[in-house]
């Protein structure tokens, strides 16, 4: 059967098509060849924040402190094959539990970050094998009750009603974290103009992104010009009585420094005796001024990360264990989080153990 003739306006379709997208012969594609210093080098810029890039290399010094030679030569000890990198692995872990003497969830963290290397350089086609260890089994600890509510609310009333100058950033930087459960770090990030009480406006940075905040000086400048600031999230329905405490101290910041600009600090220490009476706050000094005033109210812990747990739990109480709302409000990107504050505030063992002896009797 002869084969159909294309119509004319097939052929102009076609015509159009080869003049808008010229059909080019295909390159063949480069082949990468890497060096350890460099996949290296690649994979800790792979990794967004820099904090998380300077811990990263500080294991791989740890690596190399164990076989004596340099990070580089390190890495390319973890690239010899599947056999050779998990028996130096499992050797390193021995090294860092009976020489070093760390903890176990610094030695699990320490072998996640090699697999992570070797990970990353089967990504890039250096090697073609996944790297298994067996890390210790961890055991959590942690306490994520926090400090007891009504402490807490006592000594944020006795706060607000002083009238002095550090009784009013105090209760303006307690209520902020316990009442809104903000994280040490997205406190001390915020600038004058992310606080704006007269229209109820609140931006915080979030926890991703703190280590992207460019360092200023005490009057707002950027030390880098080139810095940029990293985007920010709008905290809404901030209840009405910490806007009340946010606006007094507001207001006496803007009364003791007319000069203060929109992107200087929000939150400033006191220093006596100095020059310069007023410095911006530091981690420091944030967890100074809490222990100062948890210590005389005889509430523990005195953590600054304290004050999140005590706001979370609080809610988790009055909320009946509303889980949805409560990830709202912590803002955990993993629910199974809040499982951690949720069993110890209620005692999951106490009322299982309960309904076991009521049944027996």
């Amino acid at each position: 059967m002869p084969p159909r003739k294309q119509s004319s306006q097939v052929r102009a379709l076609v015509r159009d098509t080869q003049r808008l997208l010229p059909l080019r012969p295909m390159k063949a594609p480069v082949v990468v060849r890497w060096s350890a210093a460099g996949l290296l080098a690649d994979w800790l810029l792979t990794r967004q924040s820099p904090k998380t890039q300077e811990v990263y290399r500080e294991d791989m010094r740890c690596l190399a402190k164990f076989l004596e030679c340099t990070p580089e030569q390190a890495a390319q000890s973890l690239l010899q094959g599947r056999a050779a990198a998990e028996q130096i692995l499992e050797h390193w872990l021995v090294w860092m539990r009976d020489v070093r003497g760390l903890a176990p969830y610094s030695r699990a963290r320490r072998i996640w970050a090699m697999q992570s290397f070797c990970k990353h350089a089967a990504r890039r086609e250096a090697i073609t094998y996944q790297v298994a260890v067996q890390v210790p089994k961890l055991i959590t600890r942690r306490d994520t009750s926090g400090p007891d509510h009504k402490k807490l609310d006592g000594l944020l009333v006795d706060l607000a009603c002083g009238d002095d100058p550090r009784s009013i950033r105090d209760a303006a930087l307690i209520g902020l974290m316990y009442g809104c459960g903000l994280r040490r770090g997205e406190v001390l990030t915020m600038r004058l103009r992310d606080c704006d009480p007269d229209t109820e406006r609140l931006m915080i940075v979030a926890k991703g992104r703190l280590a992207l905040v460019p360092k200023r000086t005490i009057d707002g400048r950027l030390m880098d010009p080139g810095a940029r600031e990293p985007d920010r999230e709008q905290l809404k329905g901030v209840p009405q009585g910490i806007w009340r405490l946010l606006a007094n101290y507001v207001s006496w910041l803007r009364q003791e420094l007319p000069e203060i600009k929109r992107d200087a600090p929000l939150w400033w220490a006191f220093k006596q005796g100095h020059e310069r009476p007023y410095a911006r706050m530091h981690g420091t000094g944030l967890g100074r001024m809490l222990r100062q005033r948890l210590k005389g109210h005889k509430i523990r812990p005195c953590t600054t990360h304290g004050m999140r747990h005590s706001g979370i739990t609080k809610l988790l109480d009055v909320s009946g264990g509303n889980l949805r709302m409560a990830q709202g409000f912590a803002r955990h990107a993993d629910l199974r989080q809040l499982h951690r504050y949720d069993d110890a505030r209620r005692g999951m063992f106490a009322e299982g153990a309960k309904l076991v002896a009521d049944s027996l009797e």
